[in-house]
């Protein structure tokens, strides 16, 4: 419906999407997300009060590898992957290393990930770096292992 999906850009535009607001997000497709998660990313600027939010969006995402691919389709961008690794490491890391290190394993499986982290500059690099070793010890080790291949992490 496009007049749900202008009224939510609006409230994420006015910085007034609280965490109630990405289930509706999920309806309008990866587009959709990925306009409104960018915009309260602000290239890095949320202040850290929006981390919650951060982390809430996140975790809209579908949470198997298989879902996770046909959501976003083809339709990643750099600018999309960089701050959905930065946001990981900063909002989900803390609280929840897995989820955090789950998120960065399933993008490792989106098409042209390679491509696009080639891209990517020592930032993303660092950040999937503290993600992944931070749950390196925890069940999913040789996801993480391929993942961290993926990304040219040393573990």
């Amino acid at each position: 419906d496009l007049g749900k999906a202008a009224e939510t850009a609006r409230r994420v535009a006015a910085g007034k999407a609280g965490v109630g607001a990405p289930p509706e997000l999920s309806k309008l497709g990866f587009s959709g997300f990925e306009r409104a998660f960018l915009t309260l990313w602000a290239r890095g600027k949320a202040p850290p009060d929006r981390n919650a939010d951060l982390a809430a969006f996140l975790r809209q995402l579908p949470q198997d590898e298989t879902s996770l691919v046909g959501y976003i389709g083809d339709a990643m961008s750099e600018e999309t992957l960089s701050a959905l690794v930065l946001a990981a490491e900063r909002a989900l890391l803390p609280s929840d290393p897995p989820a955090a290190a789950g998120l960065l394993c399933r993008l490792t499986a989106v098409r042209r990930f390679g491509m696009l982290w080639m891209f990517l500059g020592p930032r993303e690099n660092q950040a999937a770096a503290a993600v992944l070793r931070g749950a390196s010890g925890g069940a999913d080790a040789e996801a993480i292992r391929a993942s961290a291949g993926k990304c040219g992490v040393e573990l």
